[in-house]
Parts: C-alpha cells; structure tokens; sequence
C-alpha cells in the first residue's frame, strides 16, 4: 500500500490581517490612522505549507514550536478545524505571528512576534517520532530558530533509514544542516544566502549556483524557483527549466508554502518529479493572484494543470 501521508515539520506561524480604512494622517506623527473594520486569522509558515496540502486532499502531521499564549490556542484551533494533524509542543516563550494592516489593499505595515526555543526544542519530540507510516516529509524553515543542524540531521538520518524522502524550503546560510536531502527548493535570495554573493536571476548563473550547492551538500535535486522566470530543477543529470505563466501578481505572501507543497503533493500522487515540479510552478503562479495568503484547493489545482499532465 502506498503511504500517501506526509509529515510537516518547521516554523509554526499565525497570520494576523487586520483591515480597515485609512482617511487620514495622525495628529501623533506622520501616519496614518487606521480605523479597523475587520480582522481574521490564518495558517501561516509551516502550517500554510499542511493548509495547502489538506485542500488538495493529502492528509498531514504539523510538528512545530508554539507558546502556551492566545495565539498558539489559536493557532492549535485552526489546525483541528482543517483536519491537519496537530503536533505542536508548548517550546517557544511566544507563538510566532505575523500581522499585518491592510488599508484599500495595500499592506501598510506588518508587525511580527518572533518565538524563540526554549531547552532543547522540538529534539525530543524528532527522536520520539516513528516515520514508518510518511510517504515524504517536508521541512519549512523559515529561519525562526525551529529548524537547527542538529534537528534536520537527525530528520535526514531517520528519513534515510525509513526510505522517505525529504524536501526541503530553506532559509540562511548554513546547508550544512540540508546535506543529503532528497530536494531543497530556494528562491533567488535563498540562493544568494547560501551562495554568500550576489546571484543574477539569469538562466548561466542560476544553473552554476545550483550545481556548486549541489556537488557541496550531496544533495540529490536543487529547484530553484524564479518569480516571473519560473522554475529549474538541477541535478547530477539533468538541468530543466519550467518557464511561468505569465500573472498580475496580487500578493505574493505565502507562494513558497504553496510551491513546496504541492511539489509533495505530486509526489505522494506518484507524478515524476518534473510533473510534480509543474503542478507546483503553476501553483505558486495562481496563489500570487490571490489576496493574502491563499492555501489553493484540489479544483483549482485540477484546472490549472489537468490539459497539462500527462501521466
């Protein structure tokens, strides 16, 4: 029997969007006043990426860092509400959140809450985990201080000894901690990170970013992905790039979440990495389009990409 199930694990996050209308500059200082007219709350970070894949109809574990506070309740009750499986532990001094004021569409300002780790994090709970029963597993650091070298190492080791393979969302300098993974997915400015220079979202120079990561982490595939300019996989074999369709971005929040996703998705679906590599480019493509962070559903994925796939 195929494991179809998919175990999340990295930077738990709440999205706060407070909306309202702003008519005039305050008497205070030079800003303006926003008189609120509504506020609503929704999965963000690692629980966008377990968001997206329970509306494509994968079923999912979230294993993430929270704090006993209002919104980690919060956070934990969103969760139970989409039938993702909750995980959490009670191991950061304050839930991560990122909110954001949204006058006549136009994000003025985000205020973030930032967790730190507290003892030894989530360690415990990665070597308490049994993986037997995952398909793949996916890692979305966001660079909030879940996803360490020793906690991912161990990740990898005991993917490896299970057969699951781990793709990966990145963040920083360091892919020490990445090293051996099945697939990790950067954007251009996550390359650069990683790189330590400066990189050109030129097709030359992004293929040599990918190919020196890849020969200095032994990993098995890099996808890179390139705003308007789509998609590369690189690997030891190959080099494919999977232009964009071409979208009025609305909002860019959270297509990330969304790529990696469903790069899962079509993997636990059994599509080849370059069918799954579709869906997903043209995923992230369609979520830009939307307001806010937007988790696709399994509809749209199927109208994007149903005349596109062939197997």
């Amino acid at each position: 029997m195929t494991k179809s199930k998919i175990l999340i694990f990295g930077d738990v996050m709440l999205d706060k969007y407070v909306i309202g209308d702003a008519h005039r500059i305050s008497p205070e200082a030079p800003v303006p006043v926003v008189n609120i007219t509504n506020t609503y709350h929704t999965l963000g970070g690692a629980s966008n990426v377990a968001h997206n894949l329970v509306n494509v109809g994968v079923e999912n574990d979230l294993i993430g860092g929270i704090a006993p506070d209002e919104n980690g309740r919060l956070l934990q009750f969103l969760l139970n509400e989409k039938n993702i499986g909750d995980k959490l532990k009670e191991v950061l001094d304050v839930t991560i959140t990122k909110t954001r004021v949204i006058s006549r569409n136009q994000q003025m300002i985000r205020i973030d809450m930032e967790g730190k780790p507290l003892n030894n994090g989530l360690y415990n709970t990665i070597e308490e985990e049994l993986f037997d029963h995952y398909g793949f597993i996916i890692i979305s650091d966001y660079g909030k201080g879940t996803c360490t070298e020793r906690i991912i190492q161990r990740i990898l080791h005991k993917a490896e000894t299970a057969q699951i393979k781990v793709l990966i969302d990145p963040k920083g300098s360091n892919w020490e901690k990445y090293r051996g993974a099945y697939l990790v997915k950067p954007n251009i400015a996550e390359l650069e990170e990683a790189i330590g220079r400066k990189v050109s979202n030129e097709d030359n120079e992004v293929i040599e970013v990918c190919q020196a990561l890849l020969n200095q982490y032994d990993l098995q595939n890099i996808v890179a992905t390139r705003g308007e300019k789509g998609m590369v996989l690189v690997n030891k074999n190959m080099v494919h790039f999977f232009r964009a369709k071409k979208v009025e971005v609305y909002d860019v929040s959270g297509a990330g979440d969304t790529a990696i996703a469903i790069l899962g998705y079509g993997l636990s679906e059994g599509y080849s990495l370059e069918n799954s590599i579709i869906m997903a480019n043209l995923a992230s493509s369609y979520v830009v389009t939307r307001p806010q962070t937007y988790a696709i559903t399994k509809e749209e994925l199927k109208n994007l990409t149903s005349k596109i796939l062939k197997d």
